[in-house]
């Protein structure tokens, strides 16, 4: 517990020192003004794209869990809205775990039969990395050593989670003799747990393998959450009165939603903030100032969002946020 906390705390450091940092890089009577001449008409509809876009991947997800449990669309999403929430203060993934355990608690499944397909719905996820390369030919962008690196880093996480993906379905042997080998490496007293836990996960991700008819759903919801991102985005854009093409916007503002699978301190404070510098003013050559600007108020306004909606996620899963206590419901049995 000593350990997390300390990891808390250094990374709220780290966030704070990446927002010393850009501070001193910024003209901040400009970001002032900027913040203080925003239209609220379109924060409204911003704001309205936002959920939506969170709205429909929590259906995703909701298809994705049909071959083990019916769910209603409401209840999809506070679930949904809990787990990313939980990811945003507490930034190790631990959300997706959470959306499982919200499940066994509500509903009795256990976990290790709802947990496939949290992984298959953050996979689909990085179907948008395949749109980022799709655009790179179509737009003028300086691709710096920033850009390049984030680009990277969400291509080798897609190709790792494909790999599993592919080989769970063909060869769960091999895999589940994959991850065992690994295992073998920690006290001997964990072995017989997260291996039968391991066997139960590859298992599960590989009987999608028989419900290609989940396919064409999932797509559709995937490219219409892409679609509500990059009109979230653009309403921002115009609430500042900064002009930019849609395909520019939409593929800076995928490649910032992708980002959030890397390591980031909690509540991405700082990290946001660098990563749109990066993608935005040192990729696209916009103004910084005026970036930064959309950035930070865009940062306040989903943090706003996504706590009020992720908190009444947690309470209706039966949890209080200020006592998560999740011991007891990692078993592997309902």
């Amino acid at each position: 517990m000593k350990n997390k906390n300390l990891q808390a705390v250094l990374g709220i450091i780290f966030g704070i020192l990446l927002l010393l940092l850009l501070g001193r890089s910024l003209e901040l009577e400009k970001v002032i003004m900027n913040i203080k001449n925003v239209n609220i008409k379109y924060i409204v509809l911003s704001s309205f794209f936002y959920v939506a876009s969170y709205f429909f991947r929590s259906l995703r997800w909701r298809e994705l869990l049909k071959p083990v449990i019916a769910i209603g669309r409401i209840e999809s999403f506070l679930f949904w809205m809990g787990g990313n929430f939980i990811n945003y203060v507490i930034p190790i993934r631990a959300g997706e775990l959470a959306k499982s355990i919200f499940l066994k608690k509500k509903r009795d499944i256990s976990v290790s039969a709802s947990l496939p397909s949290v992984f298959i719905d953050k996979m689909f996820d990085f179907a948008g990395i395949i749109l980022i390369l799709a655009l790179l030919p179509f737009l003028s962008i300086k691709m710096n050593t920033g850009l390049i690196s984030v680009i990277s880093v969400l291509v080798f996480f897609a190709i790792c989670g494909t790999l599993i993906l592919i080989f769970s379905a063909k060869h769960q042997k091999g895999i589940i003799s994959f991850f065992s080998f690994f295992v073998r490496k920690l006290p001997e007293k964990y072995h017989d747990k997260i291996n039968g836990f391991i066997e139960i996960f590859i298992g599960g991700v590989g009987l999608f393998k028989n419900r290609m008819n989940l396919l064409p759903n999932v797509l559709f919801l995937t490219f219409i959450s892409v679609f509500l991102d990059g009109m979230f985005f653009y309403m921002l854009f115009e609430a500042f009165s900064v002009e930019i093409e849609f395909l520019k916007l939409l593929f800076g503002y995928t490649l910032i939603y992708l980002s959030y699978a890397i390591p980031q301190p909690p509540a991405q404070l700082g990290s946001n903030e660098w990563i749109m510098l990066i993608i935005f003013s040192l990729g696209l050559g916009m103004e910084k100032n005026s970036v930064s600007s959309i950035m930070i108020f865009s940062h306040t306004l989903t943090g706003i969002l996504l706590s009020v909606i992720g908190i009444a996620g947690i309470s209706f899963s039966g949890f209080k946020f200020t006592n998560l206590d999740f011991r007891g419901y990692n078993d592997r049995k309902s």
